[in-house]
Parts: C-alpha cells; structure tokens; sequence
C-alpha cells in the first residue's frame, strides 16, 4: 500500500491500479486474486477491506465493494 492509499498488481501484463484510499495509507493487506476478482484484506486484523473486479481495458480500477472502517 503506497503513501496515497492505492495498491499495484500486473494483470494481463500490464500494471494495474487499486484505489483504496489514503484511509489505508500503510496498511499491511493481503490479495487474493481469482481471474479478475480480487479482495483486498487486512493481514492484522483479518477484514476484509475492498472488493474489485479488474476491467482489462482500464490501468485505474474502482473498488465495486466497500467496508465502512
């Protein structure tokens, strides 16, 4: 998780970006990534944080899920 709260993963060969928030600036996550799904984790606590599916024909993706901290 970088300074302004986004998260990169390469899909498809290419660089993709997930916007979390500067909320999780620095928090430790975990991915787990099924085809284009990914949920996005927190590795202390075990929340589940941000739920995205990857749209291949955009770098910056949208969470489509979000858990209220």
């Amino acid at each position: 998780m970088d300074k302004d709260g986004k998260l990169t993963l390469r899909y498809g060969g290419q660089l993709r970006h997930l916007g979390m928030g500067r909320t999780y600036s620095g928090v430790p996550v975990r991915m787990l990534i099924d085809d284009r799904d990914v949920t996005v984790i927190n590795r202390k606590t075990g929340e589940i944080i941000r739920y995205f599916k990857i749209d291949p024909s955009k770098n910056y993706q949208k969470a489509i899920s979000r858990l209220n901290r």
